[in-house]
């Protein structure tokens, strides 16, 4: 269903009533003194949920893997650079060659670090 924009709604002279779901389906609507109400003008398509991920500084999050999969964004600290992997794996950081495949094992879309 299209969402519907309410501040437009009321400017068109309607209330939140019965004639919000014909316009959430994109129907029309003709209010009682004959005026019609467009659903184009009223309504938006619905904007899909965005998925964020936020993992903190571990040499180890293959766990989540699966609650990342398919994310929008992950946002992943690295604290030190891959040339440190070993100080990093031997301190529990991460590093941002670590943090590339956790979001590309977990396809997502975008990583920020």
């Amino acid at each position: 269903p299209r969402k519907v924009l309410v501040e437009e709604a009321r400017r068109a002279g309607l209330t939140p009533g019965p004639l919000y779901q014909h316009l959430q389906a994109g129907q029309d609507v003709v209010l009682q003194d004959g005026t019609v109400v467009k659903a184009d003008d009223v309504t938006q398509e619905n904007v899909r949920p965005r998925k964020v991920v936020i993992v903190g500084d571990t040499c180890d999050a293959s766990a989540l893997v699966p609650l990342a999969e398919n994310a929008d964004i992950v946002v992943h600290e690295a604290t030190l650079e891959d040339e440190q992997w070993i100080l990093a794996r031997r301190h529990g950081h991460s590093t941002a060659g670590g943090a590339g495949r956790f979001a590309a094992k977990a396809k997502a879309k975008a990583l920020i670090l």
